[in-house]
């Protein structure tokens, strides 16, 4: 990975780190929603509290404006700032919850991170303030950079959860806080809010550490109810994780002079003294165990399989590309989703269209290109490669693509020659200038429409579902099917159609599953149907079913 920070010669003092979170002086004399008191202030925020969360999100916007721009004490600013904390920062995390990514949702995506930058800049306006003084109030300093933290994880968070890339100077801010904490011996401090009673591990190092973990585990190659299941494991269990001097060889490595998250230490290109390093060991145990143990008893942990097995592979070894990526440019169009990826294929919609189809002729039809299927029965978006490798690539889409999701399976189609690549899309973002940026890892073979229904003996007992089959290119490599992800499991017996055979199947190997799809390694059972027999009357009548 490259480094962009400069390499400093020597530790930065705490002037430097406080100038890095200075921001514009305050210079409103009064509030305009209220007196100053607090008991004032509090009042009024309870009014708030009645609104439905659009309303009330813009009158927070206003009065958090204020609040930082009021001049003040540092004891009475974060006295106000804490009157809001909890109202800004759910305001915001329901925002981002109800909003999918999209265009016209923008607004209210600006809104949510607007309300949370400006309680963050009330924050550090404590911290300079209050660690400028001859005589810091430690107690002060140690509840704002803590405050000050937690609305970063919420930033991150919002950034991550609309595959948005979040402002390098955040990461910078992010290691300069806990730099200043350790100046000050803070870092380690209990902090003194009602909201962290009765949590023992509230503290500045552990608040850092939940991000710096959570950024470790690429945000961006999961969707939202992944990324909030993980994220809540973190926020459950980041004391876990051991934290230490650069000497201590673990498996990340953080530069708190740089504006990127941890990395793994063999890709730092140097290492000093003043570097930090992670290990989550323990948390790959917990995983694993699917429990913690303590003096307090045995606690489990509910993270779906799949994504725990993503985790302890993150956190356990070291995932190092083995391809080169070389720079390449052209367009591309690109066909997401099963239900399109199968019209597209097929030349049919699913469903009755496509059995009738199969009962036509029971030899191979070539494969439908593009013109002959018809672009109305599968929408397809132009896109330019930026990079290839032997085993993905990476695409730019123009605008804010909802279709484009971590786990989504793809067909890109060059438009010269109509050849077809498919693929999963491994990672997605959102770039600064609304356009969408995707990773595709490719697939070894090509796709083949196929309908596939659950069986019991002879009997099918769920309906025909759009699915897709993959012969491998190497020997070794077997026959896979794709298909939703629910509701086939391992060990499952299936009844499968293409326009070349009709067969029973056993689902052997799970080779992966994502929210959008399964992928399964099949093996055929001695029974098979020939293609002149007929086909249940239930299948017919099936319609069509998405992923």
């Amino acid at each position: 990975m490259k480094t962009t920070a400069q390499e400093p010669e020597t530790l930065p003092s705490v002037e430097a780190l406080l100038a890095l979170l200075e921001v514009a002086p305050a210079d409103a004399e009064k509030l305009s929603f209220s007196h100053k008191s607090p008991i004032q202030v509090r009042r009024y925020s309870e009014t708030l509290a009645t609104l439905d969360p659009a309303p009330r999100a813009q009158k927070l916007y206003a009065a958090i404006k204020e609040v930082v721009a009021l001049k003040e004490s540092p004891e009475q600013r974060i006295k106000l700032l804490g009157i809001f904390h909890s109202q800004l920062t759910g305001t915001a995390q329901t925002l981002i919850e109800q909003t999918s990514v999209s265009r016209d949702a923008n607004k209210v995506i600006s809104l949510a991170l607007a309300l949370l930058k400006h309680l963050y800049s009330g924050y550090k306006q404590v911290i300079v303030s209050s660690a400028s003084l001859d005589t810091a109030n430690t107690g002060l300093l140690t509840n704002s950079i803590f405050s000050a933290v937690t609305v970063v994880n919420e930033l991150f968070t919002c950034y991550w959860r609309h595959h948005l890339s979040p402002p390098a100077s955040l990461w910078q801010e992010l290691h300069s806080l806990f730099r200043l904490a350790q100046e000050y011996g803070l870092e380690d401090q209990r902090v003194s809010f009602v909201s962290t009673r009765g949590k023992p591990n509230a503290t500045i190092r552990n608040a850092y550490l939940k991000i710096l973990l959570a950024g470790s585990v690429c945000p961006p190659h999961y969707n939202a109810g992944e990324l909030k299941q993980i994220l809540q494991f973190i926020d459950d269990w980041a004391h876990l994780a051991k934290f230490g001097t650069a000497k201590q060889r673990k498996l990340f490595l953080v530069d708190p002079s740089a504006n990127y998250g941890p990395v793994y230490r063999t890709r730092a290109k140097t290492i000093r003294e003043d570097h930090l390093s992670l290990c989550p060991k323990k948390l790959v145990s917990a995983l694993q165990d699917r429990c913690v143990k303590s003096d307090s008893g045995v606690e489990y942990i509910t993270v779906p399989d799949r994504l725990a097995t993503d985790l302890c592979q993150l956190w356990s070894q070291e995932n190092l590309r083995q391809e080169d990526h070389s720079k390449s440019k052209g367009a591309v169009d690109l066909v997401a989703g099963i239900d399109d990826i199968h019209r597209m294929l097929a030349g049919t919609e699913f469903g009755e269209e496509f059995f009738a189809s199969l009962q036509q002729d029971a030899n191979p039809a070539p494969e439908p290109s593009a013109s002959v299927a018809g672009h109305w029965r599968y929408p397809s978006f132009r896109c330019e490669y930026l990079d290839q490798s032997e085993f993905g690539c990476c695409i730019e889409a123009d605008g804010l693509r909802e279709a484009l999701a971590p786990g989504e399976v793809v067909v890109l189609i060059d438009p010269e020659t109509e050849q077809q690549l498919s693929g999963v899309i491994r990672w997605a973002h959102n770039t600064n200038e609304l356009k969408t940026r995707v990773g595709i890892q490719k697939f070894t073979g090509d796709l083949k429409a196929c309908a596939v229904s659950l069986t019991r003996e002879t009997t099918p007992i769920t309906p025909y579902l759009p699915a897709f089959t993959i012969v491998s290119d190497t020997p070794k490599g077997g026959v896979r099917l794709l298909a939703p992800s629910v509701p086939l499991k391992m060990h499952n017996q299936i009844h499968m159609v293409n326009d070349q055979q009709e067969a029973y199947f056993v689902l052997k190997d799970k080779v992966e599953m994502t929210y959008h799809v399964s992928h399964f390694k099949i093996i055929p059972e001695a029974r098979s149907i020939s293609r002149s027999k007929t086909r249940p009357k239930t299948r017919a009548k099936t319609k069509t079913k998405t992923a």
